[in-house]
């Protein structure tokens, strides 16, 4: 994978509609769990392991995208920022 840049002119502007979009995710995320519809597969196992060993969907989110991100790194892939903060926020 090549080294990329981030440009700088526009950066605060992406960031902003990064957070505006990543809460409108987890609140479309969080309705789908409370409406007991069903949800995505790796919801649903995320519900599973939650159900299974008492800790909150979110602690799970997180874990799992911390465990993504560790294997990939270790797989030579380096996360963009974007991974990160995503990992912080909506978990």
């Amino acid at each position: 994978m090549s080294d990329y840049e981030i440009k700088t002119d526009h950066f605060f502007i992406r960031l902003l509609y990064f957070f505006i979009s990543l809460a409108g995710i987890a609140v479309g995320v969080a309705f789908i769990f409370l409406a007991n519809i069903g949800t995505d597969p790796i919801n649903v196992f995320v519900q599973g392991l939650s159900i299974s060993f008492g800790l909150s969907v979110g602690t799970w989110i997180t874990a799992l995208w911390v465990a993504f991100i560790v294997s990939s790194m270790i797989l030579g892939v380096k996360p963009y920022i974007a991974t990160i903060l995503d990992v912080i926020l909506f978990g």
